[in-house]
Parts: structure tokens; C-alpha cells; sequence
């Protein structure tokens, strides 16, 4: 077989052990993933292997193995720098977890192992000569761009409850429709997302996420009713997230990560607190946690900010100056600049007037509406404990026509597109809630937009504690006084003055500030 997306060295590798097991009386193909992306044209990231060999007969050709999965008969063969699983067919029963099998079986026919796994497109193996295996119509179904079940979706779904999941994953990133039997089962075997531990929840909402469609995903999630019924708390309704599309119109745009999660939880309507516990119920790591947080604290000090400005006093631009100063200083130069960075993303009302001049709420972004609503005749029907959809659906419809036949014809020249799948028609813009009525008297505020914000950062002659010209150990020599919570506080008041251009940063000044500081206090 010719690999044309996956890299040189770990195609030649992955050869060389089908090449092996084949010259050890055996049978053995590339499978899985890995023949999807490439007939996709995707990047291969990894090769797995199929064997009629057992794993002590792959061991025993192999010199350096990892038995990384003795009892599912999964071996990991180390060659030429690149790590290979080598699988032995199998048939999986009693999954009695509705995640890992009970019974392995280990068997002598390669359609029996591909009878097991989850998707047709997941389900296809391919010798060294290039020839193919597809039992079930894998390769057919990549045409149609469509996911697909092997075999009775819910009994699918019933073995292993993420493959539900999954299934939202692979439509969302590959921009799939999803087969109406696959879809029906997914529905009907829903509440068994309950069995599957939050880790594994999350790492496929994360994939979702982070993917390069992440609106469909979020839409077909809603519209699965998945996330509600796992163990991990999720406190918003369908209608809050059909709620929430019109301000994610430019999450896909978004390449950081955290920045997509910020805008997602900014959409909800979450604050910095509740995003935190809710990110340390979905066990995110802590990196990704904090620096999400970060985001919506800066959002909240901008929006006080805004909201208490009065336009017609005296100063009143140099006060909401101060006050990004503070902000920035506060949570963090990267923080402010990813909160600048989503409200662009959210819009170009948002990235032009994030404060008019004029007080009022400061909310964030533009509601920049993405999809129109899918028909109804191309939406399964809810079931009666399904909460009401809004018109302003997150994503388009994900339902395949069950077979190529019903599939709508396509204009010669016409993009491809995800059979059965509406196009989507974008809204006009709305207006940003952050944005305050022009005012009626005269202001002494400027239009304050990103661009505004982001030269008031720049004019900062420093952003950090270590970059003050005084140390701890000076201010307290200086006041006679020993350490205590008075002299972070006055360090803080010391870094924003720098910060703010009140004082130059030099050792003297600084001291007799804060000597003047402290006898103000």
C-alpha cells in the first residue's frame, strides 16, 4: 500500500511489521483511522494493525513489544522510533459497564473483528498489496459523507455508551451528516451517557470543541440531549444554548482553545466563579482552567468598569483608562488580550464599540447569529422529555438520508456538501450588549474599541510586580515596619501608578511614595 498522508518513517515501519506477521504464517492489515484519514486525504497520525496472530505469537516475532493490552489482545510493537498497535481479531460480549467489554474472543476471520467496531467508516482494513476489506459499505459512506453504525445502532451504542459521543465528534470534525437509523439509536440509547466516567466525557467535548467545526457540534449535542444526562453537571436547558448561538458566530475563528471555552461560557451567560467550579467538575486541567477564568474576570472588571462610568463628568475616559490599566495588572496581560481577542471574534460590533460612551451594561459580545433553523422535515422528532428547541437552532440538521438513493441531488459545481444537511444562511449581526445607547449629552469619553484598549496596554511602561524598581524588602526597611497583608496592597498601589504613567519606575520615588502612601493610610 502507498500512504500519501502519513509520515514517511511511521509508514515504512507499519510496514515492515504487516510485512513480518505476514512472513510468520499470519494474516494482517492496516485498519481502522488510519485508512479513514488517508482515504479522506486527512494527515495520518497513526497506524494500527490487525493480526489473525495471538499476542504471544506477535511477541514472540517482535524483540521489542509493550503488552499494552494483554487481555483485549492489543501489543505495541516499538520500530524504527514509532509505536504500533498490533491488534488480534476479536469479538467483544457482555459489556456489562456499557464501556469495556467482559468477554474477548479471539478469532480467526478479519470481517469478524471489523464486525465489532463502532462506524463504518472505522470498519474498513487494507493489505500490503493495497487490496481492501470493507463488509460494510465504509468506503461508501465517506462518499456520502456520512457516520453510520455498524450493524443495529443501538446495540452499538447499548456495548459502549461513549461511542454516542463519538458519533457527535466524528459528524462535527469531519462535517458528516449522521445516518437516521445511527441518529435514532443515539436517542434512544441516550441515558445510558450516565454510565461513562467525566474524564472520558470530556476529552470527546473537548475534540468537539476544539475541532474545526465546533458550532455543528455543539449543535448536534444539543439537539442529542447528551450533556445533561452524564455524570458531570451541566445547568443550562436546550433553550439556553440555542440561546447562546447568536454570540458564538465566531467561535470557530478562535485558535486558542481557552479562548474557545471563555467564549462558550461568556455565551451562557456563566460567571468566572461558576465557570470555575463547573471546569473543576469536568476535571480540565488546571492550565486550561485558570487561564479560562482569567478571561471572564477581566470581562467582569471591564463590564464594572462600563457600568459606572457617567460620560458627562469630568475625567471620565482617564478614570475607564485606569481601570483597564487595573484590569490588566489585575488578571494578566494574556488574560486582557484573550478577552480582546474573543470579543473580536465575536463580532465587528464587539471588536469596534466595546464602550460608547455612555453608561450602561457591558455584556460582551455581538449576537451574530450563525445558522438559519433546519426544516422540519429534516429533524428527528423530540422525544416528549426533549426541552423545546429555539428557532435559532446551534447547528444544522445532522440526519443522513438512510441510503445514497435518498440523497438530494447537487448542482453540478456546487460545493460538497453533508448529505441530507440544509445549508445554512447567516443573520445579520445584532447589536452588542455591550454596547450603551449613543449618549444625549455631551460625552467626555472616546468610542472605546479593541484597538483603543489594546494601545492603552501597549503605553504601559510595565505589567508585573517583578518589574517595580522596589522590592518588599525595601518598603519594609524604608517604613520600619514588619511584613504583613498592608504590603501587598501597597505594592499593588505602587505597580498601578507606575502602570498607570502617575510615577516613573526609579528606586527613590517609589520609596517616598509609598512612605507617602502610608501615612495617607
Amino acid at each position: 500500500m502507498e500512504w500519501r498522508m502519513a509520515p514517511p518513517g511511521m509508514a515504512e515501519a507499519a510496514g515492515t511489521v504487516v510485512a513480518g506477521l505476514i512472513g510468520g504464517g499470519h494474516e494482517a492489515y492496516f485498519v481502522g483511522g488510519c485508512l479513514r484519514d488517508e482515504l479522506l486525504g486527512r494527515p495520518v497520525h497513526d497506524i494500527d494493525i490487525t493480526t489473525s496472530a495471538l499476542p504471544e505469537e506477535v511477541m514472540a516475532l517482535f524483540p521489542r513489544c509493550v503488552p499494552t493490552g494483554l487481555a483485549h489482545g492489543t501489543i505495541t510493537v516499538l520500530q524504527e522510533g514509532y509505536s504500533l498497535e498490533v491488534t488480534t481479531y476479536r469479538t467483544e460480549s457482555g459489556y456489562a459497564d456499557h464501556r469495556r467489554p467482559e468477554h474477548v474472543v479471539f478469532v480467526r476471520d478479519v470481517r469478524e473483528d471489523l464486525r465489532r467496531r463502532d462506524f463504518t467508516i472505522n470498519a474498513i482494513c487494507c493489505g500490503l498489496d493495497g487490496g481492501r476489506i470493507d463488509p460494510f459499505g465504509g468506503e461508501r459512506d465517506l462518499k456520502l459523507r456520512v457516520i453510520r453504525c455498524v450493524g443495529e445502532a443501538e446495540e452499538r451504542f447499548e456495548e459502549d455508551a461513549l461511542r454516542m459521543l463519538r458519533c457527535v465528534r466524528f459528524a462535527s470534525v469531519l462535517d458528516f451528516a449522521i445516518a437516521k437509523n445511527t441518529w435514532r439509536g443515539l436517542l434512544r440509547q441516550r441515558d445510558k451517557l450516565a454510565h461513562i466516567a467525566v474524564e472520558r466525557v470530556r476529552a470527546e467535548v473537548e475534540r468537539i470543541l476544539e475541532g474545526p467545526h465546533p458550532q455543528r457540534g455543539l449543535g448536534l449535542l444539543l439537539r442529542s440531549g447528551l450533556l445533561p444526562r452524564g455524570k458531570a453537571p451541566f445547568p443550562w436547558t436546550g433553550r439556553d444554548l440555542a440561546a447562546a448561538a447568536a454570540r458564538l458566530a465566531g467561535l470557530g475563528n478562535l485558535e486558542s482553545a481557552r479562548l474557545r471555552w471563555a467564549l462558550l461560557l461568556h455565551a451562557l451567560g456563566s460567571s468566572a466563579q461558576c465557570a470555575d467550579e463547573l471546569l473543576r467538575a469536568w476535571t480540565f486541567p488546571g492550565a486550561t482552567r485558570t487561564g479560562v477564568v482569567a478571561v471572564l474576570r477581566v470581562r467582569e472588571a471591564w463590564d464594572a468598569a462600563l457600568s459606572s462610568a457617567r460620560p458627562e463628568a469630568c475625567g471620565a475616559g482617564e478614570r475607564l483608562r485606569r481601570r483597564w490599566i487595573a484590569a490588566v495588572l489585575g488578571h494578566g496581560q494574556s488574560a486582557a488580550e484573550g478577552w480582546l481577542t474573543l470579543l473580536e471574534a465575536a463580532g465587528p460590533d464587539a471588536a469596534s464599540a466595546v464602550g460608547a460612551g455612555a453608561r450602561g451594561p457591558a455584556a460582551g459580545v455581538s449576537a451574530t447569529a450563525a445558522v438559519a433553523p433546519a426544516t422540519t422535515e429534516d429533524v428527528p422528532a423530540a422525544d416528549a422529555g426533549a426541552p423545546a428547541r429555539s428557532a435559532a437552532v446551534l447547528a444544522t440538521a445532522p440526519v443522513a438520508p438512510a441510503t445514497a438513493e435518498d440523497a438530494p441531488a447537487r448542482d453540478a459545481g456546487a460545493p460538497a456538501r453533508s448529505a441530507g444537511v440544509p445549508a445554512t444562511a447567516p443573520v445579520a449581526p445584532a447589536r452588542s450588549a455591550g454596547v450603551p445607547d449613543a449618549p444625549t449629552m455631551a460625552s467626555s469619553i472616546p468610542p472605546v474599541t479593541t484597538r483603543l484598549l489594546r494601545s492603552w496596554t501597549a503605553e504601559m511602561p510595565i505589567r508585573t510586580l517583578a518589574e517595580l524598581a522596589v522590592s518588599g524588602h525595601e518598603v519594609t526597611a524604608a517604613l520600619e515596619k514588619r511584613p504583613g497583608p498592608w504590603l501587598g496592597v501597597l505594592l499593588n498601589q505602587l505597580l498601578l501608578a507606575v502602570a498607570a504613567g502617575d510615577l516613573a519606575n526609579d528606586n527613590q520615588l517609589l520609596l517616598q511614595a509609598a512612605q507617602r502612601m502610608d501615612r495617607d493610610e
